[in-house]
């Protein structure tokens, strides 16, 4: 019997609203249904304009060869047969070299010394013969410099060298207390080293770079304090962070001094004081967020966010040669004369206590943000911040120092450490001339 017309049509209905139903369970995401917007399919739309254009990137960079004084082993590969036609082939003079790097089998340089006990025929008096200084250490200068270096640059703790020097010469146990030893000694043999750093630092001409972190040392809150030009490190673990101690560290003077806002240099004898932007910037972010200003004050802060974010850009235009320095000082000054009269708006007008303190400061502090402009210096203490880094984890790694010695060695060593990586000289060959010289009292090796 065949369907009637009625029967189809209501077939019809019902596959109609089937296929509704279907489509509503495969159009399901994030925003109808509890689905998180990662599962959401993402639409075939056409890239726009901008992304279509030619990006620049970052050149790729490949592995390097070694020198050639370095190769231990040569072979030189050709073909004689073509694999095609079984032809003679000759050479066209274009080669690809390939080097394969390994590891050679560690063996200890063990010297080992005999003592003979020796008897007088006459006097029948005996008598062993005594250790010169340098030979009554366990491990040579090279093993112990590699042993600072691994709590240094490293950040091993004494029970992971141990471990490691384990690894690397089976049968050699180190105890806990020959790493502390070694550890005492390394922070005198690196002491003269450390000094030189900060000589070198204190006598350059450019820009020093300043900054402050926490440290514990016994329990106690003492301060982390860098002092750094482009090259050279050093640090200063300070019990008070005051005007004092840093006019103890920054004994020479006048200086081109970078900080931040932060540190007390009240009592530094300095020619040209510029303070971090980038802290600066992040002030008036946070205070533009701050919930006890208006809605008008947040977006003037936000208008001087932007400036100070423009001041940067500008500084990358005239690094890049895309703006003069007559124009890139003259835009520069007038960002500022604007932002100045605009801080003055705000702390007569602003109803916020908190606003007016932040105007009256930055306003206290004026002269030193414009000193880049005048001498062409940077803008930001990203190097001295940077520089940090490295100490601030070690922190958070051995919760400190918990010994004197353990004070001064973190002072000196890390700060060769750190100067060294960045000259590009070799740590190694520093650390185990440098604990040489300590044991015969030689003069030690210049690190600057």
């Amino acid at each position: 019997m065949k369907p009637t017309y009625e029967q189809l049509e209501q077939i019809i209905l019902e596959l109609k609203a089937e296929i509704e139903r279907l489509k509503a369970r495969l159009n399901k995401n994030s925003t109808n249904s509890s689905k998180p917007p990662s599962s959401d399919q993402k639409s075939n739309t056409q890239k726009n304009a901008r992304s279509q254009k030619q990006r620049a990137h970052h050149p790729g960079i490949g592995r390097q060869l070694l020198p050639e004084h370095m190769v231990t082993s040569r072979e030189t590969r050709g073909l004689n047969t073509c694999p095609r036609c079984q032809s003679q082939m000759e050479s066209t003079g274009k080669s690809l070299k390939w080097q394969q790097v390994d590891l050679p089998q560690i063996k200890p340089l063990v010297h080992e010394i005999e003592l003979l006990t020796c008897k007088c025929t006459k006097c029948s008096l005996t008598h062993t013969p005594s250790l010169g200084d340098s030979e009554i250490f366990l491990m040579g200068p090279r093993l112990e410099g590699f042993v600072n270096l691994l709590m240094a640059q490293f950040r091993h703790s004494h029970l992971a060298v141990r471990t490691f020097i384990q690894l690397l010469i089976p049968g050699l146990h180190l105890s806990q207390g020959l790493i502390s030893k070694a550890k005492r000694r390394g922070a005198q043999a690196f002491d003269q080293a450390s000094s030189q750093l900060a000589e070198a630092i204190l006598a350059s001409i450019g820009p020093k770079f300043a900054d402050v972190t926490g440290w514990r040392h016994m329990g106690q809150n003492w301060n982390a304090l860098i002092l750094r030009s482009p090259i050279v490190i050093r640090y200063f673990l300070i019990e008070k962070q005051n005007g004092t101690s840093l006019a103890e560290v920054l004994q020479q003077g006048p200086h081109f001094l970078v900080s931040d806002r932060g540190l007390a240099t009240q009592k530094i004898d300095t020619k040209h004081l510029q303070y971090c932007l980038a802290h600066f910037l992040r002030n008036v972010q946070g205070m533009a967020e701050s919930p006890e200003i208006s809605l008008e004050e947040t977006q003037v802060l936000g208008e001087i966010h932007e400036t100070l974010q423009a001041l940067f850009h500008e500084k990358n235009r005239y690094q890049k040669n895309e703006l003069g320095l007559s124009a890139w000082r003259q835009y520069g000054y007038q960002k500022w004369a604007w932002m100045r009269q605009t801080f003055n708006s705000l702390l007569y007008s602003s109803a916020s206590c908190t606003l007016r303190r932040f105007c009256k400061r930055a306003l206290a502090d004026w002269k030193h943000f414009m000193v880049y402009l005048a001498q062409n210096g940077p803008m930001t203490n990203n190097l001295a911040e940077e520089g940090l880094r490295h100490l601030v984890i070690a922190r958070k790694l051995c919760f400190g120092s918990r010994s004197g010695y353990g004070l001064r060695w973190r002072e000196a060593v890390q700060s060769c450490v750190e100067t060294l990586k960045r000259q590009g000289k070799s740590m190694m060959d520093f650390f185990a001339e440098t604990i040489r010289a300590f044991r015969i009292g030689t003069p030690h090796p210049r690190i600057v």
